[in-house]
């Protein structure tokens, strides 16, 4: 029996924790750049503190295309949860606010959500690429 892209989703996700490391990609002139990063999930949207001034944002700031990876594993096979997207900035301040509390790394590097080095970067995926681990094709779900 063919999987329903719902049932797809829900296996997929069940490998996304509230708060975890994941790898972000993304654009810098014409050169990809990927590096890991505290991801929370909240809303249905990847959520990253960034530094103003830290290339990442810098990216965002020029290309919101972007991509979060998620390695997974069962036994010693492995796979992955792709999530390509578009990127925003987040400036409006109860939104600043509300996921500052919910990050709990928050507090080591920003003294609070107004603070002017500290850039919400909002993640809305479009498109997920899923991997089983003991599979050899992924899965292309839209969003």
């Amino acid at each position: 029996m063919a999987e329903t892209t719902t049932a797809l989703k829900q296996e997929c996700f069940s490998f996304v924790k509230s708060t975890q490391v994941a790898y972000l990609a993304t654009v810098e002139d014409r050169q990809p750049r990927t590096r890991p990063v505290t991801v929370l999930w909240h809303n249905g949207c990847a959520w990253i503190g960034s530094g103003t001034s830290n290339g990442k944002t810098l990216q965002v700031r020029r290309n919101s295309n972007v991509e979060v990876c998620i390695p997974i594993e069962r036994g010693d096979r492995h796979g992955y949860v792709r999530l390509a997207g578009t990127a925003e900035i987040i400036t409006d301040p109860g939104v600043r606010a509300e996921i500052s509390e919910k990050m709990p790394f928050f507090d080591a590097f920003w003294e609070g959500s107004d603070d002017p080095r500290y850039t919400l970067i909002r993640i809305t995926p479009s498109e997920i690429l899923y991997l089983r681990p003991e599979e050899n094709h992924h899965h292309t779900i839209y969003l």
